[in-house]
């Protein structure tokens, strides 16, 4: 899934895509020959005790932990696991404890289509409906590339399945993503045009291997790469109740410090559900500094970057990100599904590995990798360990100095801002003399101030500086840019009426894409979304028929109205899905609307009261039915 990777994402403001910036070309990231010689390197002794001072807070755990293996100048140094992969049985982590490693499969997935290709038996520019051509046509040609480097304008299935009415512990399948993107009928963005992390891309390119070979993508996976490199603990996991021997469960904690089960059931593969461990890992990094399977050819294609239409190039290769900082390359992807999460970094000149996979949602493998590979590749032994390497393709420098801002001034620019291009909110507020960014909900990050109308974001991986303009009593817009990137610009919007007359906006709305039903009801003096799966879902007018949600998967939502003002539906935007179009079908009075927990057919009626069908339970004319399990009957 991939929700881990804030460090090297654009998410913060909202666009889920990889910083674009100026990059080497692909071959300038293959190993230079030997390995760069550095001086008053302390002993490996003295490194891996700095390596468990890193991780002494994991040492005697009897909770979720984590397992770390390094790999220096191509040779394992270093393998270990902390902490419990089952607490129900007491059963430690070991460097051999099998885990779901989420978005880090998307590397191996990208290595089969590199394969294939090199084998002439596909090209990245072939249209990804020559090998499924059941997909919709958008009336744009979407090719393997963009799907590689998520530029297809592809809309993410599991934000998809959510707001059709899943949850992400149900059991979600292959066939079951598949047919919810063979409902969309819009793009997020014209092919190419943008990067916009998408989990559905790398779904389809299992698809295609599969076609391609004639062999299910697991199979065909375990027998061209993971025997031949030695990887026995490693499998694609599309089947659910399969038993895997020495697995690790996920866990999450609850606010009374206890742990429960995050659970996870995914039968899909592509994007996700790669089982494998710490020291099957590190034979896989071998092969990027020896390459056996796939050639120098695959491995070199491993390491290109997506390049967007406008001629830009983006971090993101072949489910690789890859950073330049302070003269060294870094290739790394994390990922997170459930308490899963994972992180691997190469550093392929010196031929330097670490891989750090967890079992407990709060865990930092992407930091704790970045601190271990600090502690190899620093030049002396009185580098500080707790300095997380950045993400940037430039050498930031020193940041600027913060300069102190008068209260008044920070509520200047306070205020909503709205992107219309991915259609999200962004809340500026001022609390106790600070000035904070808000994304939803509570996540927050704090804007340090760098001049009047600059501020710098805190807390984050990534140099990113937030400014507002024009000048005067309130800016008109606010831009925010990481490193020298393009700023991404959202324009301040008013409030709403006070008081503003909610009844108009209640109703039933239809998803045809999702095959989904919600209910819009007035529930006091507020307005809430009701799912008979999720419950109510509280809507926040931000301006005149915009509202923001807290639901990570619903974000904002805009009404539209046709040309004598009435409400005609919404669409519905939230990072990784713009636009989805839900169509006003029955207008219900502000009290009116399904109960919790009622039937999972939906009944949307058009033109007759909402309170006849549901309470005498009688079909009445103009029906449609609308059932979430089986999606591909609904018209």
């Amino acid at each position: 899934m991939g929700t881990s990777q804030r460090w090297l994402s654009l998410a913060l403001l909202g666009l889920n895509g990889i910083l674009s910036l100026p990059a080497p070309a692909a071959a300038q990231w293959w190993p230079a020959p030997g390995r760069r010689v550095r001086e008053s390197v302390p002993d490996l002794a003295t490194r891996l005790s700095r390596v468990e001072a890193i991780l002494r807070s994991f040492e005697g755990s009897s909770g979720p932990g984590l397992a770390v293996a390094i790999l220096e100048n191509g040779e394992p140094v270093y393998a270990r696991g902390y902490g419990m992969a089952q607490l129900e049985y007491d059963v430690a982590i070991t460097p051999r404890t099998v885990f779901h490693v989420a978005s880090v499969s998307k590397q191996f997935t990208a290595f089969a289509i590199a394969m294939l290709a090199e084998q002439g038996k596909l090209s990245f520019t072939d249209d990804v409906r020559r090998y499924l051509p059941d997909l919709p046509d958008f009336g744009a040609r979407i090719t393997i590339r963009d799907l590689i480097h998520h530029t297809s304008g592809l809309r993410d299935q599991w934000t998809l399945l959510t707001m059709a009415g899943w949850r992400l512990d149900d059991v979600i399948t292959q066939a079951d993503i598949l047919r919810l993107v063979r409902r969309q009928r819009e793009l997020n963005f014209p092919p190419g045009s943008e990067h916009v992390y998408s989990n559905t891309g790398y779904t389809l390119l299992a698809e295609i291997v599969g076609v391609v070979t004639g062999t299910p993508f697991p199979d065909w996976m375990r027998k061209q790469v993971f025997e031949p490199l030695g990887m026995t603990d490693t499998h694609f996991h599309d089947d659910h109740r399969t038993v895997v021997k020495d697995r690790a469960y996920s866990y999450s904690r609850t606010p009374s410090g206890s742990y429960q089960r995050a659970v996870l059931n995914y039968a899909n593969v592509g994007a996700t559900s790669l089982f494998t461990t710490v020291e099957d890992l590190t034979r896989w990094a071998r092969n990027f500094f020896d390459p056996t399977v796939g050639g120098e050819a695959v491995i070199r294609q491993m390491y290109e970057r997506g390049v967007l239409t406008s001629g830009e190039q983006i971090a993101y290769a072949f489910g690789l990100v890859l950073a330049e900082r302070g003269g060294r390359r870094y290739v790394e992807h994390s990922g997170g599904d459930a308490g899963f999460r994972s992180h691997i970094l190469m550093v392929p000149e010196e031929r330097f590995t670490v891989v750090v996979l967890a079992n407990e949602a709060r865990t930092s493998p992407s930091s704790l990798a970045r601190r271990v590979a600090e502690v190899f590749l620093s030049e002396t032994s009185e580098a500080p360990i707790a300095t997380a390497l950045g993400a940037g393709s430039v050498d930031e420098g020193a940041p600027e100095p913060i300069v102190k801002v008068r209260g008044e001034d920070l509520n200047r620019v306070s205020g909503v801002y709205w992107n219309p291009t991915s259609d999200y909110i962004r809340r500026i507020y001022e609390r106790r003399g600070r000035l904070y960014y808000n994304r939803g909900a509570s996540n927050e990050s704090e804007l340090a101030p760098l001049g009047e109308d600059r501020f710098r974001m805190l807390d984050v991986d990534v140099p990113l500086q937030v400014w507002f303009e024009p000048s005067g009593s309130a800016p008109e817009r606010m831009l925010a840019r990481i490193a020298d990137g393009e700023p991404i610009v959202s324009k301040r919007v008013e409030p709403p009426p006070e008081p503003l007359d909610l009844n108009p906006y209640a109703g039933a709305y239809v998803s045809e894409e999702l095959a989904a039903t919600y209910w819009l009801l007035v529930e006091g003096r507020g307005l809430v979304l009701r799912h008979w799966r999720h419950g109510d879902i509280p809507l926040r007018p931000v301006a005149l028929d915009r509202f923001e949600s807290s639901a990570w998967w619903l974000g904002s939502v805009r009404f539209e109205r046709d040309d004598r003002g009435r409400i005609t539906g919404f669409r519905s935007s939230s990072g990784r899905v713009r636009h989805l179009w839900f169509e006003r079908r029955v207008p219900v009075p502000p009290s009116e609307g399904p109960a919790e927990g009622e039937s999972d057919v939906h009944i949307a009626v058009i033109g007759v009261a909402g309170r006849e069908a549901r309470e005498t339970g009688r079909m009445v004319p103009a029906v449609k039915l609308h059932d979430p399990a089986q999606p591909e009957l609904v018209p």
